[in-house]
């Protein structure tokens, strides 16, 4: 299946050893979660919460520095069947796995639980920062929380989430599909180039699970953000319908690889 096998063609139920997949992807989102938003709680002590251009970058490369390097080794600790620390990208596995009609139960039930650890795990990153750092309820974006810009509307934000997500989605399954050690970097740049993107209108990270985390900690302070919803549902969206383009492009191709496999 094309989400989780050795020949890198995606799909959870080719995975070796499930119970390393799911404490890799358990443990990486705690790592990736708890990074990412030290760098954010970091850069905003330094800067003052403001969102400048050195924060943007910062922000961004370090993100992507970070998430290259638990991609690698989520990866190399499950022979090249990580879910990418991400629920959208899972269920875009997931979805490609359905289409070509492979361990669909068992693909069903491993990618579920892969996609709620990775939740979890991020969860226990931020609650970790919480813990971490003095007066983490200072400033609104203290532990990453999505923020619209003044000049932007729920509707340009949804849209430009969407978008960027696709095109991730297709950057991931394009590097699955013809895996070589380069894999990890080119997802890892292209998370970076997404959110470089991103930053200016909404301070997202394109990833639910990540998005997920601080609300938890932020329902201590002033409950839910207006724009939480956008956040949880247009990188999903949009990593199910690059799993849709990407199937539909290659077609031929996935089916003559999955004839390989059986």
């Amino acid at each position: 299946a094309i989400g989780m096998m050795s020949t890198s063609f995606p799909a959870v139920s080719y995975a070796p050893d499930t119970l390393a997949l799911l404490l890799s992807e358990l443990i990486g989102a705690c790592l990736f979660s708890f990074t990412e938003t030290m760098l954010v709680v970091t850069t905003g002590d330094l800067m003052d919460e403001a969102m400048s251009l050195d924060r943007i970058v910062i922000i961004a490369f370090g993100g992507g520095l970070v998430y290259y390097t638990l991609l690698y080794v989520t990866m190399t600790l499950t022979d090249g069947h990580g879910c990418y620390l991400h629920p959208g990208l899972t269920a875009s596995l997931i979805a490609i796995d359905l289409f070509l009609q492979v361990s669909v139960t068992k693909e069903l039930f491993i990618g579920i639980f892969c996609m709620a650890l990775q939740c979890v795990g991020a969860a226990i990153g931020t609650f970790a920062v919480r813990y971490c750092v003095p007066n983490p309820d200072d400033g609104a974006e203290s532990f990453g929380m999505s923020q619209l810009n003044l000049e932007s509307t729920d509707g340009q934000v949804f849209t430009m989430q969407l978008i960027l997500s696709v095109a991730f989605a297709l950057t991931v399954m394009a590097v699955r599909s013809n895996e070589t050690r380069r894999s990890s970097l080119l997802v890892g740049l292209s998370y970076t180039a997404c959110r470089l993107v991103s930053f200016p209108m909404c301070f997202s990270t394109l990833n639910p699970a990540r998005s997920l985390a601080p609300l938890g900690a932020q329902l201590f302070k002033n409950g839910l953000d207006g724009c939480t919803w956008i956040d949880l549902s247009a990188p999903f969206a949009g990593c199910i319908l690059g799993a849709i383009v990407f199937y539909i492009l290659n077609y031929d191709t996935l089916k003559a690889k999955l004839l390989q496999i059986k």
